[in-house]
Protein backbone atom coordinates (compact mmCIF):
# COMPACT_ATOMS: atom_id res chain seq x y z
CA UNK A 1 0.00 0.00 0.00
CA UNK A 2 1.53 3.33 -1.04
CA UNK A 3 1.67 6.52 1.02
CA UNK A 4 -1.28 8.11 -1.83
CA UNK A 5 -3.41 5.21 -0.46
CA UNK A 6 -2.76 5.05 3.47
CA UNK A 7 -3.05 8.84 3.47
CA UNK A 8 -6.86 8.87 1.86
CA UNK A 9 -7.83 5.57 3.56
CA UNK A 10 -6.56 7.68 7.25
CA UNK A 11 -8.64 10.39 6.08
CA UNK A 12 -11.69 8.16 5.31
CA UNK A 13 -11.49 7.47 8.97
CA UNK A 14 -11.30 10.56 10.35
CA UNK A 15 -13.61 12.64 7.97
CA UNK A 16 -16.10 9.61 8.19
CA UNK A 17 -18.68 9.25 5.11
CA UNK A 18 -21.52 10.78 3.44
CA UNK A 19 -23.75 7.60 4.27
CA UNK A 20 -24.59 8.14 7.91
CA UNK A 21 -25.41 4.41 7.88
CA UNK A 22 -21.66 3.37 7.70
CA UNK A 23 -20.49 5.96 10.08
CA UNK A 24 -19.74 4.71 13.91
CA UNK A 25 -20.94 6.01 17.03
CA UNK A 26 -20.74 5.90 20.39
CA UNK A 27 -24.94 5.92 20.69
CA UNK A 28 -24.65 3.08 19.15
CA UNK A 29 -23.89 -0.52 19.17
CA UNK A 30 -21.39 -2.15 16.79
CA UNK A 31 -23.00 -4.53 14.24
CA UNK A 32 -21.86 -7.76 14.60
CA UNK A 33 -19.44 -9.92 11.79
CA UNK A 34 -16.42 -9.09 9.63
CA UNK A 35 -17.20 -7.49 6.60
CA UNK A 36 -19.57 -8.56 3.99
CA UNK A 37 -18.39 -11.42 2.63
CA UNK A 38 -20.35 -14.43 1.12
CA UNK A 39 -22.91 -16.17 2.61
CA UNK A 40 -21.74 -19.86 2.87
CA UNK A 41 -19.12 -18.14 5.49
CA UNK A 42 -21.29 -16.19 7.42
CA UNK A 43 -23.91 -19.50 7.85
CA UNK A 44 -22.51 -22.68 8.08
CA UNK A 45 -21.59 -25.33 11.02
CA UNK A 46 -21.82 -23.63 14.79
CA UNK A 47 -24.52 -21.03 13.33
CA UNK A 48 -26.74 -23.33 11.53
CA UNK A 49 -27.14 -25.60 13.69
CA UNK A 50 -27.84 -22.76 16.74
CA UNK A 51 -30.72 -20.94 14.30
CA UNK A 52 -32.59 -24.55 13.57
CA UNK A 53 -32.65 -25.61 17.35
CA UNK A 54 -34.24 -22.44 18.20
CA UNK A 55 -36.45 -22.56 15.42
CA UNK A 56 -37.38 -26.25 16.01
CA UNK A 57 -37.93 -25.05 19.43
CA UNK A 58 -40.37 -22.67 18.49
CA UNK A 59 -42.24 -24.74 16.07
CA UNK A 60 -42.97 -26.59 19.33
CA UNK A 61 -43.90 -24.11 21.49
CA UNK A 62 -45.15 -20.70 19.55
CA UNK A 63 -48.24 -20.86 18.12
CA UNK A 64 -47.72 -18.55 15.88
CA UNK A 65 -44.38 -20.28 14.16
CA UNK A 66 -46.31 -23.76 14.10
CA UNK A 67 -49.42 -21.54 12.27
CA UNK A 68 -46.94 -20.52 9.97
CA UNK A 69 -45.93 -23.62 9.10
CA UNK A 70 -49.22 -25.29 8.89
CA UNK A 71 -50.52 -22.33 6.37
CA UNK A 72 -48.26 -23.39 3.88
CA UNK A 73 -48.70 -26.76 4.29
CA UNK A 74 -52.55 -26.25 4.15
CA UNK A 75 -52.40 -23.45 0.93
CA UNK A 76 -49.54 -24.15 -0.20
CA UNK A 77 -49.81 -28.23 -0.41
CA UNK A 78 -53.57 -28.66 0.35
CA UNK A 79 -54.88 -31.93 1.62
CA UNK A 80 -54.81 -34.13 -1.43
CA UNK A 81 -51.08 -32.79 -2.69
CA UNK A 82 -49.66 -31.67 -6.05
CA UNK A 83 -49.71 -34.31 -8.94
CA UNK A 84 -48.01 -33.75 -12.10
CA UNK A 85 -49.95 -33.90 -15.01
CA UNK A 86 -48.24 -34.81 -18.34
CA UNK A 87 -48.15 -32.97 -21.48
CA UNK A 88 -48.68 -35.98 -24.06
CA UNK A 89 -51.23 -36.57 -27.16
CA UNK A 90 -51.80 -39.85 -26.05
CA UNK A 91 -54.40 -39.65 -23.77
CA UNK A 92 -54.13 -44.02 -22.86
CA UNK A 93 -50.42 -43.53 -22.04
CA UNK A 94 -51.03 -40.61 -19.83
CA UNK A 95 -53.69 -43.04 -17.79
CA UNK A 96 -51.32 -45.59 -17.57
CA UNK A 97 -48.61 -42.87 -16.70
CA UNK A 98 -50.60 -41.40 -14.19
CA UNK A 99 -51.83 -44.61 -12.42
CA UNK A 100 -48.44 -45.93 -12.53
CA UNK A 101 -47.41 -42.67 -10.13
CA UNK A 102 -50.11 -43.34 -8.11
CA UNK A 103 -49.76 -46.43 -6.87
CA UNK A 104 -45.94 -46.23 -6.37
CA UNK A 105 -46.75 -43.19 -4.38
CA UNK A 106 -48.99 -45.20 -1.43
CA UNK A 107 -45.26 -45.75 -0.09
CA UNK A 108 -42.86 -43.18 -1.68
CA UNK A 109 -40.55 -42.87 1.03
CA UNK A 110 -37.02 -45.72 1.82
CA UNK A 111 -38.79 -46.37 5.21
CA UNK A 112 -42.57 -47.62 3.55
CA UNK A 113 -43.94 -45.28 6.03
CA UNK A 114 -44.93 -42.17 4.63
CA UNK A 115 -46.61 -41.39 1.12
CA UNK A 116 -45.83 -38.78 -1.21
CA UNK A 117 -48.36 -36.71 0.36
CA UNK A 118 -46.64 -37.14 3.04
CA UNK A 119 -43.54 -36.23 2.06
CA UNK A 120 -44.51 -32.92 0.25
CA UNK A 121 -46.15 -31.97 3.61
CA UNK A 122 -42.62 -32.72 5.68
CA UNK A 123 -40.63 -30.94 2.66
CA UNK A 124 -42.90 -27.81 3.38
CA UNK A 125 -42.48 -28.25 6.94
CA UNK A 126 -38.74 -28.49 7.27
CA UNK A 127 -38.31 -25.69 4.92
CA UNK A 128 -40.18 -23.40 7.75
CA UNK A 129 -38.84 -25.18 10.38
CA UNK A 130 -34.77 -25.77 8.98
CA UNK A 131 -34.72 -23.45 5.98
CA UNK A 132 -34.04 -26.52 4.00
CA UNK A 133 -34.42 -30.35 3.47
CA UNK A 134 -32.33 -33.34 1.25
CA UNK A 135 -34.60 -35.93 -0.55
CA UNK A 136 -32.19 -38.55 -1.72
CA UNK A 137 -33.02 -41.08 -4.68
CA UNK A 138 -32.57 -44.44 -4.13
CA UNK A 139 -33.68 -47.82 -5.05
CA UNK A 140 -34.98 -50.60 -3.37
CA UNK A 141 -32.30 -53.21 -2.95
CA UNK A 142 -34.98 -56.29 -2.57
CA UNK A 143 -37.51 -55.03 -5.28
CA UNK A 144 -35.26 -52.66 -7.32
CA UNK A 145 -38.08 -50.20 -6.76
CA UNK A 146 -37.50 -46.11 -6.53
CA UNK A 147 -37.85 -44.79 -3.36
CA UNK A 148 -37.17 -41.27 -1.83
CA UNK A 149 -34.96 -40.92 1.41
CA UNK A 150 -35.88 -37.76 3.60
CA UNK A 151 -32.46 -36.16 4.93
CA UNK A 152 -32.61 -33.29 7.59
CA UNK A 153 -30.65 -30.44 7.40
CA UNK A 154 -28.48 -31.76 10.80
CA UNK A 155 -27.61 -35.24 9.01
CA UNK A 156 -25.89 -33.78 6.46
CA UNK A 157 -22.10 -31.86 7.59
CA UNK A 158 -18.23 -31.73 7.82
CA UNK A 159 -18.51 -35.37 9.18
CA UNK A 160 -15.05 -36.68 8.83
CA UNK A 161 -14.17 -39.64 7.03
CA UNK A 162 -10.86 -40.99 7.78
CA UNK A 163 -10.21 -37.81 9.64
CA UNK A 164 -10.59 -35.73 6.17
CA UNK A 165 -13.37 -33.07 5.73
CA UNK A 166 -11.92 -33.04 1.59
CA UNK A 167 -13.20 -29.24 0.60
CA UNK A 168 -16.74 -29.96 1.96
CA UNK A 169 -18.52 -26.61 2.38
CA UNK A 170 -21.00 -27.69 5.62
CA UNK A 171 -21.75 -30.59 4.19
CA UNK A 172 -21.67 -29.98 0.55
CA UNK A 173 -18.61 -30.66 -1.91
CA UNK A 174 -18.58 -28.09 -4.49
CA UNK A 175 -16.22 -28.30 -8.06
CA UNK A 176 -14.17 -25.86 -9.52
CA UNK A 177 -16.97 -23.76 -10.82
CA UNK A 178 -18.63 -23.66 -7.37
CA UNK A 179 -21.02 -26.56 -8.21
CA UNK A 180 -21.82 -29.09 -5.70
CA UNK A 181 -20.97 -32.62 -6.96
CA UNK A 182 -21.71 -34.30 -3.33
CA UNK A 183 -23.29 -34.06 0.10
CA UNK A 184 -21.82 -35.94 3.28
CA UNK A 185 -24.48 -37.75 5.18
CA UNK A 186 -24.63 -38.61 8.88
CA UNK A 187 -25.75 -42.35 9.47
CA UNK A 188 -27.04 -44.25 11.85
CA UNK A 189 -23.75 -45.46 13.16
CA UNK A 190 -22.39 -42.11 13.63
CA UNK A 191 -19.95 -42.44 10.24
CA UNK A 192 -20.41 -40.53 7.28
CA UNK A 193 -21.47 -41.37 3.67
CA UNK A 194 -21.14 -38.87 0.67
CA UNK A 195 -23.40 -38.72 -1.82
CA UNK A 196 -23.70 -37.93 -5.49
CA UNK A 197 -25.06 -34.15 -6.11
CA UNK A 198 -26.65 -35.49 -8.90
CA UNK A 199 -29.21 -38.31 -6.67
CA UNK A 200 -29.95 -35.89 -4.22
CA UNK A 201 -33.11 -33.24 -4.63
CA UNK A 202 -31.68 -29.83 -2.55
CA UNK A 203 -34.63 -28.19 -1.46
CA UNK A 204 -34.79 -24.33 -0.35
CA UNK A 205 -36.29 -21.16 -0.53
CA UNK A 206 -33.32 -19.17 -2.39
CA UNK A 207 -31.90 -15.85 -0.45
CA UNK A 208 -28.47 -15.40 -1.46
CA UNK A 209 -26.12 -16.71 -5.24
CA UNK A 210 -23.21 -17.67 -2.53
CA UNK A 211 -25.33 -20.04 -0.72
CA UNK A 212 -24.71 -23.51 0.26
CA UNK A 213 -27.08 -24.45 2.85
CA UNK A 214 -30.29 -21.72 4.04
CA UNK A 215 -31.80 -20.70 6.94
CA UNK A 216 -35.76 -20.77 8.14
CA UNK A 217 -37.69 -17.64 6.59
CA UNK A 218 -38.74 -17.01 9.96
CA UNK A 219 -34.82 -16.85 11.42
CA UNK A 220 -35.06 -12.82 12.11
CA UNK A 221 -37.79 -13.52 14.51
CA UNK A 222 -36.51 -16.59 16.73
CA UNK A 223 -35.01 -14.04 19.27
CA UNK A 224 -38.24 -12.04 19.39
CA UNK A 225 -40.19 -15.72 19.63
CA UNK A 226 -38.09 -16.80 22.61
CA UNK A 227 -38.71 -13.50 24.66
CA UNK A 228 -42.40 -13.37 24.37
CA UNK A 229 -42.55 -17.12 25.29
CA UNK A 230 -40.32 -15.88 28.55
CA UNK A 231 -42.11 -12.53 29.32
CA UNK A 232 -45.33 -14.79 29.33
CA UNK A 233 -44.32 -17.53 31.49
CA UNK A 234 -43.13 -14.92 33.86
CA UNK A 235 -46.08 -12.11 33.30
CA UNK A 236 -48.32 -15.93 33.98
CA UNK A 237 -46.91 -16.60 37.24
CA UNK A 238 -47.73 -13.04 38.04
CA UNK A 239 -51.20 -13.15 37.07
CA UNK A 240 -51.75 -16.31 39.16
CA UNK A 241 -49.80 -14.60 42.71
CA UNK A 242 -52.21 -11.93 42.32
CA UNK A 243 -55.12 -13.29 41.56
CA UNK A 244 -54.56 -15.75 44.88
CA UNK A 245 -55.24 -12.07 47.05
CA UNK A 246 -58.84 -11.44 47.06
CA UNK A 247 -58.89 -7.95 49.60
CA UNK A 248 -56.54 -6.08 50.97
CA UNK A 249 -56.82 -4.52 55.13
CA UNK A 250 -55.30 -1.56 55.61
CA UNK A 251 -53.78 -0.97 59.09
CA UNK A 252 -52.38 2.08 60.80
CA UNK A 253 -49.73 0.23 62.38
CA UNK A 254 -49.62 -2.84 58.97
CA UNK A 255 -49.86 -5.10 61.71
CA UNK A 256 -53.16 -7.26 63.00
CA UNK A 257 -54.23 -7.95 66.37
CA UNK A 258 -54.20 -11.07 68.32
CA UNK A 259 -57.91 -10.39 69.61
CA UNK A 260 -59.45 -8.90 66.46
CA UNK A 261 -61.24 -10.71 63.75
CA UNK A 262 -58.33 -11.34 61.67
CA UNK A 263 -56.18 -12.33 64.32
CA UNK A 264 -55.89 -15.46 65.20
CA UNK A 265 -57.92 -16.17 68.62
CA UNK A 266 -60.63 -15.26 66.36
CA UNK A 267 -64.14 -13.63 67.50
CA UNK A 268 -64.01 -12.43 71.12
CA UNK A 269 -65.38 -14.17 74.07
CA UNK A 270 -66.51 -11.23 76.51
CA UNK A 271 -70.57 -11.91 75.64
CA UNK A 272 -70.77 -9.47 72.12
CA UNK A 273 -72.37 -10.26 69.34
CA UNK A 274 -71.26 -13.38 67.56
CA UNK A 275 -70.90 -12.41 63.60
CA UNK A 276 -70.92 -15.91 62.60
CA UNK A 277 -75.06 -15.94 64.24
CA UNK A 278 -75.47 -12.25 62.61
CA UNK A 279 -74.77 -13.96 59.68
CA UNK A 280 -77.14 -16.62 59.79
CA UNK A 281 -80.36 -13.83 60.14
CA UNK A 282 -78.93 -11.68 57.79
CA UNK A 283 -77.01 -13.52 55.47
CA UNK A 284 -73.67 -12.91 54.17
CA UNK A 285 -70.53 -12.69 56.11
CA UNK A 286 -70.05 -9.64 58.88
CA UNK A 287 -66.85 -8.32 59.20
CA UNK A 288 -65.81 -6.33 62.33
CA UNK A 289 -62.64 -3.96 61.73
CA UNK A 290 -61.20 -1.24 64.20
CA UNK A 291 -61.93 2.41 62.92
CA UNK A 292 -58.48 2.54 62.22
CA UNK A 293 -58.78 0.12 59.89
CA UNK A 294 -59.99 -0.12 56.73
CA UNK A 295 -61.06 -3.24 53.80
CA UNK A 296 -60.74 -2.82 50.51
CA UNK A 297 -60.76 -5.57 47.14
CA UNK A 298 -57.72 -5.89 45.34
CA UNK A 299 -57.89 -5.56 41.60
CA UNK A 300 -55.19 -6.87 39.28
CA UNK A 301 -53.66 -4.64 36.67
CA UNK A 302 -51.66 -7.06 34.86
CA UNK A 303 -51.74 -7.82 32.63
CA UNK A 304 -51.87 -4.73 31.35
CA UNK A 305 -52.52 -2.92 27.67
CA UNK A 306 -48.76 -1.51 27.24
CA UNK A 307 -48.05 -5.30 27.59
CA UNK A 308 -50.40 -6.64 25.42
CA UNK A 309 -49.60 -4.27 22.78
CA UNK A 310 -45.56 -5.07 22.80
CA UNK A 311 -46.35 -8.50 22.91
CA UNK A 312 -48.17 -8.07 19.40
CA UNK A 313 -45.41 -5.86 18.05
CA UNK A 314 -43.06 -8.92 18.36
CA UNK A 315 -45.33 -10.94 16.56
CA UNK A 316 -46.10 -9.12 14.03
CA UNK A 317 -42.19 -8.34 13.18
CA UNK A 318 -41.87 -12.36 13.29
CA UNK A 319 -44.76 -12.30 11.10
CA UNK A 320 -43.12 -10.29 8.34
CA UNK A 321 -41.53 -12.03 5.45
CA UNK A 322 -44.40 -14.83 5.89
CA UNK A 323 -47.56 -14.94 5.89
CA UNK A 324 -49.44 -11.57 6.61
CA UNK A 325 -50.28 -11.04 10.56
CA UNK A 326 -53.93 -10.65 10.01
CA UNK A 327 -53.94 -13.99 8.08
CA UNK A 328 -52.39 -15.76 10.51
CA UNK A 329 -53.42 -14.55 13.63
CA UNK A 330 -55.95 -11.71 14.12
CA UNK A 331 -58.17 -9.99 10.84
CA UNK A 332 -60.90 -8.86 12.69
CA UNK A 333 -59.39 -5.07 12.38
CA UNK A 334 -59.20 -4.94 8.79
CA UNK A 335 -61.71 -3.63 6.37
CA UNK A 336 -63.10 -5.25 3.79
CA UNK A 337 -60.72 -3.98 1.20
CA UNK A 338 -57.65 -4.12 3.50
CA UNK A 339 -58.62 -7.94 3.55
CA UNK A 340 -58.57 -9.01 -0.16
CA UNK A 341 -55.20 -7.23 -0.28
CA UNK A 342 -54.18 -9.38 3.19
CA UNK A 343 -55.62 -12.63 1.48
CA UNK A 344 -54.06 -11.94 -1.88
CA UNK A 345 -50.63 -11.32 -0.52
CA UNK A 346 -51.10 -14.44 1.70
CA UNK A 347 -52.22 -16.30 -1.86
CA UNK A 348 -48.92 -15.26 -3.85
CA UNK A 349 -46.77 -16.56 -0.61
CA UNK A 350 -48.62 -20.04 -0.92
CA UNK A 351 -48.10 -20.28 -4.77
CA UNK A 352 -44.65 -19.20 -4.35
CA UNK A 353 -44.39 -22.27 -2.06
CA UNK A 354 -46.28 -24.43 -4.76
CA UNK A 355 -43.96 -23.70 -7.46
CA UNK A 356 -41.00 -24.29 -5.01
CA UNK A 357 -42.34 -27.84 -4.67
CA UNK A 358 -43.17 -27.76 -8.22
CA UNK A 359 -39.77 -27.47 -9.86
CA UNK A 360 -37.54 -28.96 -7.05
CA UNK A 361 -39.81 -31.87 -5.86
CA UNK A 362 -42.63 -32.71 -8.23
CA UNK A 363 -41.27 -32.61 -11.51
CA UNK A 364 -37.93 -34.33 -10.42
CA UNK A 365 -40.07 -37.09 -8.89
CA UNK A 366 -41.80 -37.75 -11.69
CA UNK A 367 -38.79 -37.66 -14.43
CA UNK A 368 -36.96 -40.29 -12.05
CA UNK A 369 -40.27 -42.84 -11.23
CA UNK A 370 -41.38 -42.76 -14.82
CA UNK A 371 -38.35 -42.64 -16.42
CA UNK A 372 -37.57 -45.68 -14.52
CA UNK A 373 -41.24 -47.29 -15.55
CA UNK A 374 -39.94 -46.54 -19.36
CA UNK A 375 -36.53 -48.08 -18.48
CA UNK A 376 -37.58 -51.07 -17.41
CA UNK A 377 -40.61 -51.18 -20.50
CA UNK A 378 -43.65 -50.71 -18.56
CA UNK A 379 -44.34 -48.04 -20.15
CA UNK A 380 -43.53 -46.77 -23.95
CA UNK A 381 -40.92 -43.45 -24.36
CA UNK A 382 -43.58 -40.87 -25.35
CA UNK A 383 -42.15 -37.41 -26.74
CA UNK A 384 -43.02 -35.15 -24.20
CA UNK A 385 -43.45 -37.49 -21.34
CA UNK A 386 -40.96 -35.55 -18.86
CA UNK A 387 -43.06 -31.85 -19.79
CA UNK A 388 -45.45 -31.37 -16.65
CA UNK A 389 -47.74 -29.23 -15.45
CA UNK A 390 -48.72 -29.45 -11.94
CA UNK A 391 -52.41 -28.66 -10.61
CA UNK A 392 -51.97 -25.94 -7.23
CA UNK A 393 -54.18 -26.28 -4.33
CA UNK A 394 -58.06 -24.62 -4.28
CA UNK A 395 -57.02 -20.48 -4.34
CA UNK A 396 -58.17 -18.82 -1.17
CA UNK A 397 -61.17 -16.54 -1.34
CA UNK A 398 -63.15 -14.20 0.77
CA UNK A 399 -66.47 -13.62 -1.42
CA UNK A 400 -67.20 -16.80 -3.00
CA UNK A 401 -69.96 -15.85 -4.74
CA UNK A 402 -68.53 -12.35 -6.48
CA UNK A 403 -65.41 -14.12 -7.53
CA UNK A 404 -67.54 -16.74 -9.11
CA UNK A 405 -69.66 -14.66 -11.12
CA UNK A 406 -66.74 -13.04 -12.40
CA UNK A 407 -65.10 -16.13 -13.26
CA UNK A 408 -67.84 -17.18 -15.04
CA UNK A 409 -67.74 -13.70 -16.90
CA UNK A 410 -64.36 -13.96 -17.84
CA UNK A 411 -64.89 -17.47 -19.50
CA UNK A 412 -67.87 -16.85 -21.27
CA UNK A 413 -66.22 -14.01 -22.77
CA UNK A 414 -63.17 -15.62 -23.47
CA UNK A 415 -60.87 -13.84 -21.45
CA UNK A 416 -60.14 -16.85 -18.85
CA UNK A 417 -59.59 -20.76 -20.27
CA UNK A 418 -61.19 -23.37 -18.86
CA UNK A 419 -58.31 -25.15 -17.95
CA UNK A 420 -57.17 -22.28 -15.95
CA UNK A 421 -60.83 -22.27 -14.28
CA UNK A 422 -60.45 -25.31 -13.13
CA UNK A 423 -57.18 -25.24 -12.20
CA UNK A 424 -57.89 -22.16 -9.38
CA UNK A 425 -60.85 -24.53 -8.04
CA UNK A 426 -57.80 -27.52 -7.49
CA UNK A 427 -59.51 -29.44 -10.05
CA UNK A 428 -57.68 -30.94 -13.52
CA UNK A 429 -59.89 -29.91 -16.04
CA UNK A 430 -58.60 -33.33 -18.10
CA UNK A 431 -59.53 -35.67 -15.52
CA UNK A 432 -63.27 -33.45 -14.56
CA UNK A 433 -64.03 -33.82 -18.53
CA UNK A 434 -62.77 -38.02 -18.16
CA UNK A 435 -65.60 -37.72 -14.54
CA UNK A 436 -67.74 -36.34 -16.59
CA UNK A 437 -67.67 -38.77 -19.95
CA UNK A 438 -68.08 -41.40 -17.09
CA UNK A 439 -70.85 -40.28 -15.59
CA UNK A 440 -72.78 -39.91 -18.95
CA UNK A 441 -72.49 -43.33 -19.82
CA UNK A 442 -73.03 -44.64 -16.66
CA UNK A 443 -76.55 -42.58 -16.30
CA UNK A 444 -77.42 -43.79 -19.90
CA UNK A 445 -76.80 -47.36 -19.02
CA UNK A 446 -79.28 -47.03 -16.21
CA UNK A 447 -81.57 -45.59 -18.02
CA UNK A 448 -81.33 -48.33 -20.53
CA UNK A 449 -82.11 -50.37 -17.94
CA UNK A 450 -84.90 -48.81 -16.50
CA UNK A 451 -86.37 -47.92 -19.93
CA UNK A 452 -86.56 -44.24 -18.97
CA UNK A 453 -85.10 -40.79 -20.63
CA UNK A 454 -82.10 -40.06 -19.63
CA UNK A 455 -82.74 -36.79 -19.59
CA UNK A 456 -84.92 -37.21 -16.85
CA UNK A 457 -82.18 -38.57 -14.81
CA UNK A 458 -79.96 -36.15 -15.28
CA UNK A 459 -80.05 -32.98 -17.11
CA UNK A 460 -76.17 -33.37 -19.51
CA UNK A 461 -77.88 -30.45 -22.47
CA UNK A 462 -75.23 -27.82 -22.99
CA UNK A 463 -77.54 -25.04 -22.03
CA UNK A 464 -76.69 -25.96 -17.81
CA UNK A 465 -77.63 -24.16 -15.12
CA UNK A 466 -73.79 -22.77 -15.96
CA UNK A 467 -74.63 -21.81 -18.95
CA UNK A 468 -77.75 -19.78 -18.05
CA UNK A 469 -75.63 -18.09 -15.21
CA UNK A 470 -73.05 -17.01 -17.70
CA UNK A 471 -76.13 -16.36 -20.04
CA UNK A 472 -77.84 -13.74 -17.26
CA UNK A 473 -75.09 -12.32 -16.35
CA UNK A 474 -73.74 -11.29 -19.79
CA UNK A 475 -77.29 -9.72 -20.31
CA UNK A 476 -78.57 -12.26 -22.52
CA UNK A 477 -81.43 -14.70 -21.55
CA UNK A 478 -80.80 -18.63 -22.79
CA UNK A 479 -82.78 -19.56 -26.42
CA UNK A 480 -85.65 -21.43 -24.23
CA UNK A 481 -86.45 -18.25 -22.69
CA UNK A 482 -86.16 -16.70 -25.74
CA UNK A 483 -88.81 -18.88 -27.61
CA UNK A 484 -91.04 -18.82 -24.54
CA UNK A 485 -91.09 -15.15 -24.74
CA UNK A 486 -91.78 -15.01 -28.12
CA UNK A 487 -94.72 -17.25 -27.43
CA UNK A 488 -96.09 -15.47 -24.79
CA UNK A 489 -95.88 -12.37 -27.34
CA UNK A 490 -97.55 -14.29 -30.00
CA UNK A 491 -100.64 -15.23 -27.62
CA UNK A 492 -101.40 -11.38 -26.65
CA UNK A 493 -101.12 -10.84 -30.25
Amino acid sequence: MNLTTRLKKAGALLLGSPFESSNQSSRRARVPGSAPTDYRHEYQGWTRLETVKKSRYLTKNSGLHREQRDLNILYGVGADGLWPKPHVSDLEWVKDATQLFREWSIRADVTNRFSFIDVQKLCSAAIDTDGEIFVVKVHNRATGECRLQLLETHRVGNFQINGDPDRYIDGIKVGPTGAPTHIRVLQNDGTGKDVRFQHVMHLFDPESPTAYRHAPAGTHGLLHGLDEIELLALEKHAVKDNSSIVRVLQTQSGELDADGDFGPDGFDSDGNTDPNKLANIVGGRTVAIYPHEKLEPYESQRPSPTFNGFLEHLRRDSSLGRSPYEFAVDPTDATGPAIRLIVAKAQRRFKSRTELLSNRLIRPTWFYVIGDAIDKGQLPAMKGWSNVSITPPREITVDAGRESEANRRDVAAGLKLPTTSYEETGQDFLDSMERRADLIKAVEAIAKIKDVDPEKLYDFTVASGADQAIASVAGTAPSGGDSKAEGKDSKKK
